[in-house]
């Protein structure tokens, strides 16, 4: 897959690089006997990587699945598209696409950020979530 990540591979761990980045480093280890991690404080839940297009998207898919991963489908997410896997210390990976979907599926670009809008799975929850967010007036 074409991208402006560098990835270093050894047998026991693989390191993506994205140039001229802060913290544009993330090393996966693969240690069979490792102990799986658990979520809390201090820990990370996801990583996301976006690509470029939904082909890049596929590419990067089919890497996994001949890496020997367990890969799931493509994912309508609204807003992008979602290909995830987990590490094997139980890390989820997630590669989006956004170059057919972004934030204008459901508002213009030059009204973004003037209301609130949901992904409709998340519309049941409208009154929940406008709840808990801060005034900004």
């Amino acid at each position: 897959v074409e991208s402006n990540v560098e990835q270093i591979t050894t047998t026991t761990q693989h390191r993506f690089v994205l140039p001229n980045a802060d913290a544009g480093v993330i090393d996966i280890q693969i240690d069979p006997n490792m102990i799986r991690g658990r979520e809390g404080t201090g820990t990370i839940h996801h990583i996301a990587f976006s690509v470029g297009s939904s082909a890049e998207q596929l590419q990067m898919r089919q890497t996994l699945i001949d890496a020997g991963m367990q890969v799931s489908d493509v994912e309508d997410r609204n807003y992008f598209t979602s290909v995830r896997t987990r590490t094997p210390g139980g890390i989820l990976i997630e590669i989006s696409a956004t170059d057919e979907h972004a934030f204008t599926v459901d508002e213009p670009i030059d009204g973004l950020g003037e209301n609130l809008c949901l992904p409709p799975h998340l519309e049941h929850r409208r009154s929940e979530i406008e709840s808990k967010l801060p005034s900004l007036l």
